[in-house]
């Protein structure tokens, strides 16, 4: 009899119950093979008698070994354990809770707490619509017991790759087996038949995402992030083509380089102003071209190369901690304003960094500013004016920097001589004025 709780969140119990099932299996089939535990469903399944799956309703019932007994949705489960005297004889049943908590399971008449939340009285707490499914081996002489809380996959393929990659019970994958879980690690790169992965919001054991840990996922479309995650890796989610909205979890501090690059889809990035990232890296966002808004954390000091480039916002509001930006902003045609930009750190504004702007009509230039590089403003086709409050002229390393259509260049009244007689300044002196000139808006 069942007259204590059995816990099996140890891994050498787990593993000791497999052994058993798999030497069950063998002595039935008289072979002394190998068996995978992934294949035990169809190892049992193809043995002569077979397991009977034995579709139940009285909630109050006696169990036979070697059957299934499966109950749907139910409040209550009330178990007995037919007689054994056969030591390879497996108990097994399944149910589904169709209450919050499910509070009243019994084998043997002993209260089954084995791999289950408890409630304040020591009893189990189970979720409402979430199936179990308990195994008993060795009859009531050498019990081995498990009950098993898995994860229903929408997406059967993701539940696939983690059961081959070792993840579960060769069964399925349970919350336990979810949380307890490190890494992921490439198992999912290339896979052109995944589409939603949701579930991945329970795998609360991962920090970091590999490098290339979704690459070109051609068909995923969805995915919660757990909230567990601190880092995505290089190139984690490039060519997820499909992919149209991710949300960051606020424990995240750090986004490498190219994690999202080609993810034409992608039109929202939701919570990224809440986390904790302090750079946006290179290619990060880049031919995202149908992301239309995004708004970058408060902490945010540095723009990576072709972090945004293709992309397809019309405006981009700055944080005031930034220092840099390198060719973030290349090719964003659709850009019309960049806003705050006049009240950051910002000293760097390297090459290209917003070449081929062809919408951006203004822009407004911080203080703190000391470098413009090569091609910074080239091909800003519609660029009005540049409004520059450095009272020394940044240094302008190309004449290319800014397009000669360009109608004005207000600086600081005082300056406008400097700027007028500075290396490549100069090109453009008869443009240069003082900012009291600037007409009123």
């Amino acid at each position: 009899h069942l007259t204590r709780r059995y816990s099996m969140s140890k891994q050498n119990n787990l593993t000791d119950f497999l052994t058993d099932v798999a030497n069950a299996i063998r002595a039935k089939k008289g072979s002394t093979d190998l068996i995978n535990p992934q294949d035990f469903s169809s190892e049992i399944a193809s043995l002569p008698s077979g397991l009977e799956i034995v579709d139940m309703t009285e909630t109050t019932a006696t169990i036979e070994p070697n059957k299934v007994y499966v109950w749907g949705m139910v409040e209550s489960l009330d178990i007995t354990l037919g007689a054994s005297t056969d030591e390879n004889d497996f108990f097994a049943f399944r149910f589904r809770c169709s209450k919050p908590t499910m509070t009243s399971l019994t084998v043997n008449g002993a209260t089954w707490a084995d791999d289950t939340e408890l409630d304040a009285q020591g009893k189990p707490v189970l979720d409402l619509g979430s199936w179990y499914q308990c195994e008993i081996k060795g009859g009531t002489s050498a019990l081995y017991a498990r009950l098993a809380h898995y994860i229903h996959f929408a997406d059967s393929n993701v539940e696939a790759v983690l059961l081959a990659n070792g993840v579960g019970d060769g069964l399925g994958v349970t919350y336990k087996d979810a949380a307890n879980l490190a890494s992921i690690s490439t198992w999912f790169n290339g896979n052109a038949n995944i589409t939603a992965f949701s579930e991945f919001v329970n795998f609360s054991g991962i920090s970091e995402l590999t490098q290339y840990a979704f690459s070109a996922c051609s068909a995923l479309a969805e995915i919660a992030l757990p909230a567990s995650l601190t880092s995505i890796g290089t190139c984690a989610f490039t060519g997820c083509t499909a992919l149209a909205e991710i949300t960051f979890p606020a424990s995240l501090r750090a986004i490498f380089s190219f994690a999202f690059q080609n993810c034409s889809s992608l039109t929202k990035v939701l919570n990224l102003e809440n986390t904790k990232v302090t750079k946006i890296a290179d290619g990060a966002f880049r031919y995202c071209s149908s992301l239309a808004e995004i708004a970058l954390p408060a902490g945010v000091t540095s723009l990576g190369y072709y972090a945004f480039q293709n992309n397809s916002f019309e405006e981009i509001t700055l944080p005031a901690s930034l220092t840099s930006i390198y060719s973030s902003f290349y090719g964003c045609g659709k850009l019309k304003r960049v806003i705050n930009i006049e009240n950051t750190q910002l000293t760097i504004i390297g090459d290209n960094a917003f070449n081929a702007c062809t919408s951006l009509a203004e822009i407004a230039l911080p203080a703190s500013l000391t470098s413009i590089g090569t091609g910074a403003f080239s091909g800003c086709s519609s660029l009005q004016y540049i409004r520059i409050e450095a009272t020394t002229p940044p240094t302008l390393k190309s004449t290319n920097a800014i397009p000669s259509t360009i109608g004005a260049i207000y600086v600081p009244d005082e300056s406008v001589a400097a700027y007028q007689a500075a290396t490549n300044w100069s090109s453009f002196a008869s443009k240069i004025k003082g900012i009291s000139e600037m007409p009123a808006e």
